[in-house]
């Protein structure tokens, strides 16, 4: 989870194993009634799919592109025209 969340940015992180740890960051909750909104407003907004599958076909066509050869550029190409479509 902590490759997910930024402490105090987005959530509140704890030690692994340590249930005083955890225990003190529930109690900040209670204690700062404005936490939760900063928190909440530290969530990315969340991809749809096909935002997702288009930054995919782009890194991949764009790491493609950069071994050279005539199969990569009709990939690069391909990859552009789905780029535009989406705009």
């Amino acid at each position: 989870m902590a490759e997910a969340v930024v402490h105090e940015v987005n959530g509140l992180l704890f030690k692994r194993d340590d249930s005083d740890d955890l225990a003190k960051q529930l109690r900040r909750i209670l204690s700062e009634p404005e936490l939760l909104d900063q928190l909440r407003a530290g969530i990315p907004k969340v991809k749809t799919i096909e935002e997702e599958v288009t930054e995919l076909e782009s890194n991949y066509a764009d790491l493609i592109a950069q071994r050279g050869g005539c199969e990569n550029q009709r990939t690069a190409k391909f990859n552009q025209r789905r780029k535009a479509e989406a705009l």
